[in-house]
């Protein structure tokens, strides 16, 4: 087959289209409609809102079971107990005593975490030492030994 005869059928219009002519310009855009005004909106709906309430102003006072009055910035929400808010806790001698050995280590504790920074191995003997007698002291040594053993192979990574 002979090429010609392929595109003798197809015509060639020889008009002056342009597909790239930009026709942004040469129609106009007709805006027909009306952006409504608030109050048409209050007239439509008919819900009447109420002006905000200052609540931080005032200060709310409640008066408890026992005769003490709480004066509270912010109100509670409804249905609250109030008089959980006047309990409070008093620390009894059994729980000062024990905030107060947790908090103070002895001089040979931290001797014992003084002997396992410099030599992570001695951990693990003070472990075995202490695992029966003193299982908490002995927990914090564990766990005081294996962060050294951490730090001293990232120390030996890094040299290297």
């Amino acid at each position: 087959m002979c090429p010609n005869a392929i595109y003798s059928n197809i015509e060639q219009s020889s008009s002056s289209f342009n597909p790239y002519e930009d026709y942004s310009y040469s129609t106009e855009i007709e805006c027909n409609y009306c952006i409504p005004t608030p109050d048409f909106f209050v007239t439509v709906c008919g819900a009447q809102v109420p002006p905000p309430i200052d609540l931080s102003a005032g200060k709310f006072t409640y008066t408890l079971k026992n005769g003490k009055t709480l004066e509270l910035d912010h109100p509670l929400p409804p249905g609250f107990p109030i008089d959980l808010i006047g309990q409070e806790e008093e620390p009894s001698q059994d729980n000062a005593q024990i905030d107060s050995s947790e908090g103070i280590s002895s001089f040979s504790e931290v001797l014992m975490y003084g002997a396992i920074c410099v030599c992570p191995i001695a951990g693990l003997i003070l472990y075995a030492y202490h695992h029966k007698k003193h299982p908490k002291l002995a927990q914090k040594l564990r766990y005081m030994t294996f962060t050294s053993f951490v730090t001293m192979g990232t120390i030996l990574l890094l040299i290297l």
